[in-house]
């Protein structure tokens, strides 16, 4: 098994990265174009215990989303939460490249109102590719946050400095929030797309036809589809309002609905067909989400 390198702290990234700069216990922010990382480590596999936000700039960088191409020569913005294992090379593929990585400690957060919200900002679980694009106008708005944090670590600790961090990374974060709904805005066409695909998936996975049916999940989804999990849900989310848990299940009520009301197929090969291994367990699911178990909706339809 492949060893993984811990880096657990500031310190520990900036000597990772071969970087000199001001050490706060907390959070750095570093410059990539002053990063010295020795080429050995570029094929060990590390896990950066830190959350993380890169800003890669991307020089006439162009995108097309459906027929349509706009222009996001701003750069990208890519998120890591602590724990994720990966390659340099293969989240930080040119750390001499013009930008910038803010990292902070979990300790920043905790016990604070930014770690109660955290759960909201998925897009620290996205995939490399699904990185946030950026206007100018957007860069600008997110540059000036940073600029705010960048003087604010410069400064000596004292009893104000957690607080002052805490406000300026939330901004940071509603900001992306913002502009990762407006990319979902952008794509929406694409995004339509998958959707009927990812309908496909399920007429498939609980179709009369195939053989040892299952229910799905959204990571086994997602990854036939080309997306994080998050991402998928996210995307789901904005298009349908429901989450890629809830349109599953909401398939799968539909799908029994229209199945009970076929008095020819038992509740228990019903049961079979949406992957269910016991009749138990479905009727479980079933009256969970209608109020009304299946052998009473097949009564009253």
């Amino acid at each position: 098994m492949d060893s993984v390198k811990q880096i657990d702290t500031i310190n520990d990234l900036h000597d990772l990265f071969g970087y000199e700069g001001n050490i706060n216990p907390y959070v750095s922010l570093i410059n990539l174009e002053k990063t010295n990382l020795r080429e050995e480590l570029r094929s060990l596999k590390f896990s950066i215990n830190l959350y993380t936000i890169t800003m890669k700039d991307n020089k006439d960088c162009w995108l097309k989303y459906g027929r349509q191409v706009y222009d996001f020569s701003a750069g990208s913005l890519l998120f890591t939460a602590p724990g994720q294992v990966f390659l340099l090379d293969s989240v930080y593929d040119d750390l001499h490249c013009e930008g910038w990585m803010l990292c902070f400690h979990p300790d920043l957060i905790r016990n604070s109102h930014v770690e109660d919200k955290m759960s909201e900002y998925t897009y620290f679980s996205y995939d490399t590719y699904e990185a946030l694009h950026l206007s100018s106008q957007e860069n600008n708005m997110i540059t000036e946050v940073i600029n705010n944090i960048s003087k604010e670590t410069a400064l000596s600790v004292d009893t104000f400095s957690q607080s002052i961090l805490l406000s300026y990374l939330e901004v940071l974060l509603s900001y992306s929030s913002r502009f990762y709904a407006r990319q979902f805005e952008t794509r929406s066409k694409s995004n339509k797309d998958y959707l009927i695909q990812f309908e496909e998936i399920l007429r498939k996975a609980f179709s009369e036809e195939t053989e040892d049916n299952h229910i799905p999940s959204v990571k086994e989804i997602a990854n036939m589809l080309g997306y994080s999990p998050n991402y998928l849900s996210d995307m789901l989310k904005k298009e349908t309002g429901q989450t890629a848990s809830e349109y599953i299940q909401k398939y799968m009520v539909d799908k029994a609905k229209s199945l009970l009301i076929n008095k020819e197929i038992t509740i228990n090969e019903i049961s079979i067909i949406l992957g269910f291994e016991q009749q138990a367990n479905f009727s479980k699911f079933f009256k969970g989400k209608t109020g009304q178990s299946p052998s009473i909706y097949r009564k009253n339809h």
